[in-house]
């Protein structure tokens, strides 16, 4: 199942990124300017949960 990761930026907004690695100990990468980072060493680092994918849209208007 896929992960990411949430963190406050600097105008207080929640936002979430991707896990895109974990590392040898079990800790979660996030790809930041271009390089791996360990999420637990970013700025506003809030908690590393389980991502809820859209896996499908129904149309509406009747289909």
């Amino acid at each position: 199942m896929p992960s990411e990761v949430v963190y406050v930026n600097q105008n207080n907004v929640t936002l979430t990124m991707p896990v895109h690695a974990w590392d040898d100990d079990g800790r979660a990468l996030v790809l930041l300017r271009n390089r791996l980072m360990r999420a637990d060493e970013m700025a506003g680092f809030t908690e590393v949960r389980e991502a809820n994918p859209i896996v499908a849209v129904a149309p509406g208007g009747g289909w």
